[in-house]
C-alpha cells in the first residue's frame, strides 16, 4: 500500500543509477515520444502546416536536429528528467539502442516522405465514445477510448482520407489478417494478434463516428482507416499500414481474398466489428 501511494499518488519514482538495459516498454515510449517530436516540429504547434516531401526530406538530412529530438526522448523516457539543460550520457548498450532508434525513425521519414502531402490532425491524444448494449435485461453504457499515437489526414483519390496511425516497434505480425468476427475469438489473440486489431478497428470507429471527434478532427465525415505501422517492415518500397481483413464468409479459410479497411464505416465491415464488441 505504501509502494502504490508513493508510486501512483505522489509520483515518486527510484533513482536510477545505470540503467544499463532498455526493455520493450521503454523502447517503444522513446520511439513514440521522438516521432511526435518529429512532427510537431513540422506540422507546426497547432499542426497548421501541411507536410510536404521537402520538409520530411530536409529533416532527414538534418543529423543535428535528428540527435537533439533522440536526445530529448531518451531524457523524457528512459533517464525521466524534464530539464532541457541536462545531457544524457550514453552506456554502451543504451548507444546500441539510440542506434537502432535513428535508424527507425529515418525508416519512418522515408516512408512518409512517399505518402506526403499530409496533414497532422493529432498526436498522443485521448478520444473517448459511449457504447450502449443490454445485458440480463437491462441497458449499459460504457465509455471506450485510448490514446492515440497518430492521426493523419492524406488524399486518397483527390478525396481526403483519415489515418488512424498506431506504431508497432516489436515484431511484425506473422500471419493472415482475421476476419471481423475473428477479432473476438480468443483462440486467435496469440496466433493472429487480434488484440492490435480489436485496438486500431475501435480507434478509427471513434473518429469516425464519435461526437468528440466529430467536434474537433472529423468535422466533414472523412473516412477512417485502421493503420498499424510495424517499423520493422517500413523498408519495403510496397509497405501500406492500413489494415485488410478476410473477405466475408472465408472465416476459418487458409486461402481467402482480403480487402483493404479504407474506411471503418463500411457496412460489412462496422456492423460485424460493432456487433461483436456488444457481446464482449
Amino acid at each position: 500500500e505504501l509502494q502504490f501511494y508513493y508510486s501512483s499518488i505522489c509520483g515518486l519514482r527510484e533513482q536510477q543509477e545505470d540503467a544499463e538495459e532498455i526493455d520493450n516498454a521503454v523502447f517503444g515510449n522513446i520511439f513514440h515520444q521522438a516521432a511526435e517530436l518529429i512532427y510537431r516540429k513540422l506540422g507546426g504547434a497547432r499542426y497548421e502546416h501541411t507536410i510536404m516531401p521537402e520538409d520530411i526530406k530536409a529533416m532527414l538530412k538534418d543529423k543535428a536536429g535528428l540527435d537533439t529530438i533522440l536526445d530529448q526522448a531518451f531524457r523524457e523516457k528512459l533517464f525521466l528528467v524534464k530539464d532541457p539543460a541536462f545531457q544524457p550520457h550514453y552506456n554502451g548498450l543504451q548507444l546500441l539502442n539510440r542506434n537502432v532508434l535513428r535508424i527507425y525513425l529515418e525508416r519512418l521519414l522515408r516512408l512518409d516522405a512517399t505518402t506526403a502531402p499530409f496533414d497532422i490532425l493529432a498526436l498522443e491524444e485521448e478520444f473517448y465514445d459511449k457504447m450502449t448494449f443490454h445485458v440480463n435485461g437491462k441497458v449499459r453504457t460504457l465509455r471506450l477510448g485510448g490514446r492515440i499515437d497518430r492521426l493523419d489526414r492524406i488524399s486518397r483519390n483527390g478525396k481526403p482520407q483519415i489515418r488512424v496511425v498506431d506504431y508497432k516497434t516489436g515484431k511484425p505480425l506473422t500471419s493472415s489478417a482475421p476476419a471481423v468476427k475473428e477479432i473476438f475469438q480468443p483462440d486467435f489473440v496469440d496466433s493472429k494478434h487480434t488484440v492490435y486489431y480489436l485496438q486500431a478497428f475501435l480507434y478509427a470507429a471513434i473518429i469516425r463516428r464519435g461526437q468528440q471527434a466529430k467536434a474537433s478532427v472529423n468535422k466533414d465525415n472523412s473516412p477512417v482507416a485502421p493503420a498499424l505501422l510495424f517499423i520493422r517492415q517500413a523498408a519495403a518500397d510496397d509497405y501500406n499500414p492500413i489494415l485488410k481483413v478476410k473477405d466475408e464468409g472465408a472465416e476459418g479459410r487458409k486461402r481467402a481474398s482480403y480487402s483493404t479497411v479504407d474506411d471503418i464505416n463500411k457496412k460489412e465491415v462496422y456492423d460485424d466489428f460493432a456487433q461483436g464488441l456488444r457481446d464482449l
